[in-house]
């Protein structure tokens, strides 16, 4: 669905069903709630959202100015979900695709994408394995190319990942002001590569560039590079990252996440600080993605934007992005259905309907949940329900597929 106007057509049937017009009836059954507020909606990656669902959720991102996809990662059906809707929501002045990688990362994948398409960044992470999150899969690469050619910007807001390194050092070694910054450059890019090779040969991460550098050696390659504007925001990326990367290592995984989200959320707001009017479409781990407090005990991204949304007087829309069954790495299937106690009553509808993808209101659920006697047995739907607005619902997760060529993980 490429109009607005198309989604406001559409939204106009279900508007019956909304919270308000529920709230007058008096049912306030689970179930019913769950049958009056579950809508068909179809999934074009090269069209566009359609039926009543997509409708709904069209017209509430229309209104707002961040829409916060959280997902499972590494499957091939969420990144169609979201260049579909990422294609709804450019005409309505979304110009920003958020990702959970690191920002120097996003530059280079865009640049990458941009030139030479997905197979470009496949070259690329062929070259410098374990240097961007997810990027190694064919499906990322795809909707960064697609989402680049309608027109968005990337915007990179996590740590540098693990593997970063080295590349950004052989950035380093380019940008030497003089002989003594390149030869450190050098050798602390022959560390960094050492350090990876280990990895390669026994899975132990202890030697790699960011687990391993400290606060000391950042300082010799600040002073060496002073000046050099690129080259002191490498550094400065490089050292950030590598806080997150030390404190989990040290088992100090609540330190870790938090000075994680609190690089993002920096990030961010350094985006918008250059561009305040921005519409941003996000999408990360569901985790980051929620309103309030996060599984990881953090007032996590989601939070962020919500507030920052409030703040610029629209507001954000947040989407949990699932499926009932999930393709694992090792070829088992996780079935949703056994550990959340909607997603039975959640298929009823998707059969009723004949529909593969459907959309929940979560918003029309919680006047329920608020009585915490309705909560009892429905304890994995009443979090979603305060923490996403909408839930986004198919049949299956089929795995992301990598690109050819790539080093595995050792061990895995």
């Amino acid at each position: 669905m490429a109009l607005l106007t198309r989604a406001r057509c559409a939204l106009a049937l279900v508007a019956l069903a909304s919270p308000a017009a529920l709230a007058q009836t008096g049912n306030d059954t689970l179930d019913a709630l769950l049958d009056a507020n579950t809508f068909a909606l179809t999934v074009d990656p090269d069209a566009g959202l359609d039926g009543p669902g997509g409708a709904l959720i069209v017209e509430r991102a229309s209104g707002v100015s961040f829409t916060a996809i959280g997902e499972a990662h590494l499957n091939v059906e969420t990144p169609d979900f979201a260049l579909a809707l990422a294609r709804d929501l450019h005409p309505a002045g979304y110009g920003v695709y958020a990702i959970e990688t690191g920002p120097i990362a996003a530059e280079t994948l865009a640049e990458l994408a941009a030139s030479g398409g997905p197979e470009a960044i496949g070259a690329w992470y062929r070259s410098a394995p374990f240097s961007a999150a997810f990027f190694d899969h064919l499906p990322e690469a795809e909707m960064l190319t697609a989402t680049l050619a309608l027109g968005y910007e990337a915007w990179g807001l996590d740590q540098e990942f693990i593997g970063a390194g080295r590349y950004l050092l052989r950035s380093l070694v380019e940008l030497a002001p003089n002989d003594d910054a390149r030869r450190l450059a050098e050798a602390e890019f022959a560390r960094a590569m050492a350090g990876m090779a280990h990895f390669a040969e026994t899975g132990d991460q202890s030697r790699g560039f960011l687990p391993s550098t400290t606060a000391a050696q950042f300082d010799e390659l600040r002073a060496a590079f002073a000046g050099v504007h690129e080259a002191e925001r490498i550094v400065d990326e490089l050292a950030a990252s590598a806080n997150v990367y030390q404190l989990f290592g040290q088992r100090k995984n609540y330190e870790s996440n938090r000075d994680r989200i609190a690089l993002m959320k920096e990030h961010l707001a350094a985006n918008l600080r250059a561009a305040p009017e921005a519409r941003v479409l996000l999408r990360f781990g569901s985790m980051h993605m929620g309103r309030g407090y996060s599984p990881l005990n953090q007032l996590d991204l989601g939070a962020f934007v919500g507030e920052v949304g409030a703040l610029r007087g629209d507001g954000s829309l947040h989407l949990e992005v699932t499926a009932l069954e999930m393709e694992r790495s090792d070829g088992t299937t996780f079935d949703a259905r056994a550990s959340n106690e909607a997603m039975a009553a959640i298929e009823a509808k998707m059969d009723e309907l004949g529909a593969d993808w459907v959309v929940v209101d979560l918003t029309a659920l919680r006047p329920l949940f608020h009585r915490e006697r309705n909560r009892e047995g429905f304890e994995k739907l009443n979090a979603l329900v305060w923490r996403f607005d909408l839930l986004v619902v198919t049949r299956g997760f089929t795995r992301a597929a990598r690109f050819e060529g790539l080093p595995g993980v050792p061990g895995s």
